[in-house]
């Protein structure tokens, strides 16, 4: 099994978490899973509240659907 790691950083001005949606949507229709995302709070760039609860948001939704692929593989 190969994994990847990814470092993805928006523009100045973009919100990213949308891209990364997206992105991440697209990996999934390739075959490919998101194993885990999380935020690099050693940036030193200043992240939003309503970002970092969007990325808190999105990574539980990733890892609610990989324990339901998870569970219904077993059935």
């Amino acid at each position: 099994m190969i994994r990847f790691v990814l470092t993805i950083e928006a523009e100045e001005g973009q919100v990213g978490i949308d891209a990364l949606r997206w992105l991440l949507k697209r990996l999934g229709n390739r075959g490919l899973r998101c194993i885990d995302a999380y935020e690099d709070r050693s940036s030193c760039l200043e992240i939003s509240n309503q970002v970092a609860d969007e990325f808190q948001e999105l990574r539980a939704a990733i890892l609610e659907e990989r324990v339901q692929k998870k569970w219904s593989s077993r059935g």
